[in-house]
Order: structure tokens, then sequence, then C-alpha cells
């Protein structure tokens, strides 16, 4: 079966501390509340690109304006939404910040529940839903010796 496909762009952000930038949202599925943390970012608007809409994203959900780095990903599944099934598709980019903890806030009235700097510690030991699945081990690596370069 095909499903029409969602394009995503997320900014897995890091600061000067190494503590990365999740947001929270909460869901009812089958009548259980599920709450989970993603890296800021959302779907492609019409004629932009992966790069464009992780800055636009970026800004509108933290008010962070920041520099990107190289992609670190792409990840690929079927998404329940709404309206039904769809094929999305999300990019990650990086974005190093020399700042610790900058204020951030959310821009627009999305269901974002918080915003909060996670150090990369509490990251590893957390039992909170943690998405995409996998991003504390691809951090491991990334920070493994050395800090992450801008």
């Amino acid at each position: 079966m095909t499903f029409p496909t969602r394009h995503v762009a997320r900014v897995i952000i890091i600061d000067g501390a190494d503590s990365v930038l999740l947001c929270r949202y909460s869901e009812t599925i089958d009548d259980l509340a599920v709450c989970y943390w993603v890296p800021p970012g959302g779907a492609l608007e019409a004629g932009e690109d992966h790069h464009a809409a992780a800055l636009r994203e970026t800004r509108e959900e933290t008010g962070l304006v920041v520099q990107l780095g190289r992609q670190l990903c792409e990840r690929r599944f079927i998404l329940h939404m709404q309206d039904g099934p769809v094929d999305q598709i999300e990019r990650y980019f990086l974005a190093r910040l020399s700042s610790v903890k900058p204020e951030v806030a959310n821009s627009l009235g999305e269901d974002i529940q918080e915003l909060r700097w996670w150090p990369f510690h509490d990251l590893r030991f957390t039992t909170e839903r943690i998405y995409p699945e996998g991003l504390v081990e691809q951090l491991s690596s990334l920070m493994a010796g050395t800090r992450i370069s801008k």
C-alpha cells in the first residue's frame, strides 16, 4: 500500500555544555496519554528544501537562529496521523551553539508542551520516550572522546 509522502527536517541542537534541546509533545492514543521528546523540526512547506525548513522550524519552535552543520541521518517510517498514515521521511541536521542553555520559546501555537535542555548524561539514563530511537547512541558516537565541532 502506498501512502502520501511527508518530508520533515529536524535539528539536533547542542549547546556549549553538550546539552541537547528537545521538545515534549503529548498525545492521546487509544485513550492513553503518551508523552515523548523530539528534536525541533517539522514538515517542509511548499517550495522549501530540508535546509530551509530546518532553519524556519528551529526559529519558530525555539526562537533560536542557528547555523546548520552537516546532515546527520535520514529516517523513513510510516506515521499514523489524524488524517491517516503517511510515509514520513525525516532528515536530521546538527547545530552547535557556543552559549550554554540559551533562552528558548515556542513562537507558534503548536502543541509543544515543553522545551528542555537535556544534559547528555540525563538523556543516557532517562526512562522517558525519546525520538528518534537511537538518538542517544548516535550522540554518544559523535561525542566520544571530543566535543562536536561547529
